[in-house]
């Protein structure tokens, strides 16, 4: 959000053009999409690597897919965000996952 940003906006299409949603469900889509491809090439990429650990590194990488889509759709669809600290919040939650 804009630091010139005087309140919190509470219409749906003011807080999509505001909080530059389409932005995350643009990140959202090529997170899932690398982390997916990782995934599905795990074997190949970890081929040195025993069968449990790349179970290990898949069942993760579902783990960080999963939690990044919770928290982004939790911002998307403006869920249980009622203030600028809720998407702050929210947003540092995303940003952690996406570090891992």
């Amino acid at each position: 959000m804009s630091e010139n940003c005087n309140s919190f906006p509470t219409d749906k299409a003011e807080y999509y053009y505001r909080c530059r949603i389409s932005d995350l469900e643009f990140v959202k889509k090529k997170y899932d999409s690398y982390n997916n491809w990782l995934i599905k090439n795990n074997d190949v990429i970890l081929k040195e690597s025993s069968k449990e650990e790349r179970d290990e590194i898949k069942k993760k990488l579902k783990k960080l897919i999963s939690d990044f889509d919770k928290y982004a759709d939790i911002i998307i669809n403006k869920e249980n965000i009622n203030s600028e600290e809720d998407y702050k919040r929210y947003m540092a939650d995303i940003m952690l996952i996406a570090n891992e």
